[in-house]
């Protein structure tokens, strides 16, 4: 706010020393509009600070909605994991439909033939079923094992469970875990021709993917915490929580996405199940 002649004038009008516009101002004045100048000054500058007790309020408001929103943040976080993970599922199940077209009908064994196993059709790539795979899901490996395969980054790797790669600190530290998986297991109580993939040496051989009994309702491949889902004696079978094995489940993994877990079926359509109703699809049935 600016002190003009007018309201010099009106000072001057006010103590009784006649009209001062038009001209300067008498001496005696001056003290008064400097004084005047001063104070309007401060009083245009002066900002009003909030008070203890409006700044508590505010503080108290955020932390309110924090706790409202974070939850639903958590939720929203598992239910991305999960449909990244059914996602993957999908591309495994055109990944399995191409890879019988490339090799005379015939599926992955679910584990590789140590030397001196007997094995009539054993896995080429010498390993387990993930690495037979891996050119149809996966950007390619600096080496042809499974700690490669566990070190591609996801954005490249249909492989790896989101929810399973959060359990560990780093990927590096899922990569050492010693475990032949990125979170998916083969059902290796599938029915192929009346017999599991289990015993007998069949864990180890490849076998007909038209061979597979029922395979609208048979489980190939779910998430689980080794390269197997071992359902055989008709319970889950869960254990603590382990640095190697943090989903808490020894083969399989039925409760990683909210207590549920999905499956890829053998006709390559995918589906979300609670812990009982993916148990009786896991088991060997005649």
């Amino acid at each position: 706010m600016e002190v003009n002649s007018l309201t010099i004038s009106r000072v001057c009008k006010a103590a009784g020393m006649g009209d001062a516009v038009g001209g300067s101002p008498p001496n005696n004045i001056s003290p008064i509009v400097s004084a005047m100048r001063r104070r309007i000054s401060f009083s245009s500058s002066r900002v009003r600070a909030f008070t203890l007790l409006e700044l508590l309020a505010a503080v108290a408001i955020i932390g309110a909605l924090a706790a409202i929103l974070l939850p639903s943040l958590g939720v929203v976080r598992s239910a991305a994991d999960s449909g990244r993970c059914v996602s993957n599922l999908r591309n495994m199940a055109l990944a399995f439909k191409t890879y019988a077209q490339d090799n005379d009908g015939y599926l992955p064994a679910p584990r590789y033939a140590n030397p001196g196993t007997p094995a009539s059709n054993p896995n080429p790539q010498g390993s387990t079923w993930q690495m037979e795979l891996v050119p149809y899901t996966t950007a390619p490996l600096r080496a042809n094992n499974i700690y490669r395969l566990k070190e591609v980054p996801i954005s490249q790797n249909a492989q790896i469970c989101p929810a399973y790669l959060k359990m560990f600190r780093n990927q590096t530290a899922m990569r050492d875990s010693g475990l032949n998986t990125a979170g998916y297991g083969m059902n290796i109580n599938l029915n192929v021709g009346g017999q599991d993939i289990n015993f007998g040496g069949r864990i180890y051989n490849r076998f007909k993917e038209i061979n597979i009994m029922r395979p609208a309702g048979s489980i190939l491949v779910g998430d689980s915490a080794d390269y197997h889902i071992d359902c055989r004696s008709g319970s889950w079978q869960y254990t603590a929580p382990t640095a190697v094995k943090p989903d808490g489940c020894n083969s399989g993994a039925p409760l990683r996405h909210k207590g549920k877990a999905n499956y890829l079926f053998a006709d390559g359509h995918v589906e979300t199940l609670t812990p009982d109703q993916a148990l009786p699809l896991l088991k060997f049935i005649p």
